[in-house]
């Protein structure tokens, strides 16, 4: 099973050419006070926003004894040729074996969930007002809605009970908000030092719903996506 050390000791970096970004990621208030480069969508502004390595606390019984660990959601841009540029929201696998059972303080188990989803923000067309637009949204939301375009999520109880989930959310959307103070997710995250702290929110066309408390250890552009998946 994961452990939180690495990302208490993650040091936040800044992804090459987005220093006026970083600006925007520590309250939803906070506005950049250099111009976006000419070309760029508010799509692009959300993706290049959302992207990084976050962590969501889990605690798993492991020798009769509950030992905290961390679920792990990497978000990165899309590293090939589209006509609008695109997201892969991965989750890794917990690696919580021996693990009888997993859960989150805040209630409900933790099943284990493997895959990785392609989402877009609906606003793709490149305009003069990207910026404006991103700021009132951060704004107004303290997040962004984001549509599935692609993906599948396989889930797994710990400890191996009962059979495996494999749930397609092709066509949901994804929502990723910044958590207000006092509330029980951040609570819940208050441990882990971090530039943004989000609720990230998965809804199936179906309308099942996850969500995942999650701390960002650091921006990161992230692995290429691998052919073949979602």
């Amino acid at each position: 099973m994961r452990s939180d050390t690495d990302l208490r000791r993650s040091p936040t970096r800044v992804g090459r050419g987005l220093a006026w970004l970083l600006s925007l990621v520590a309250a939803s208030s906070a506005a950049a006070q250099t111009l976006p480069p000419a070309g760029v969508s508010l799509n692009d502004l959300v993706i290049e926003w959302m992207s990084g390595n976050y962590a969501t606390p889990l605690l798993c019984t492991l020798d009769r004894e509950p030992k905290r660990g961390l679920r792990r959601i990497l978000i990165s841009p899309v590293r090939r040729r589209t006509q609008y540029r695109e997201a892969l929201v991965q989750f890794a696998d917990l690696e919580a074996g021996g693990a009888v059972r997993c859960f989150s303080e805040i209630g409900g188990h933790a099943p284990n969930i493997v895959g990785d989803l392609t989402v877009r923000h609906r606003t793709t067309k490149t305009r003069d007002t990207a910026m404006r637009d991103f700021k009132a949204e951060l704004k107004r939301k303290r997040g962004f809605e984001l549509d599935i375009v692609s993906g599948r999520l396989e889930m797994t109880e710990v400890g191996g009970a009962g059979p495996a989930e494999t749930l397609d959310l092709r066509g949901g959307k994804l929502r990723i908000h910044i958590l207000r103070n006092g509330s029980d997710a951040m609570r819940l995250l208050q441990d882990l030092p971090s530039p943004r702290k989000v609720m990230i929110e998965i809804e199936s066309k179906q309308g099942r719903r996850l969500a995942f408390p999650a701390s960002l250890a650091r921006p990161t552009k992230g692995p290429r996506r691998t052919p073949g998946r979602g």
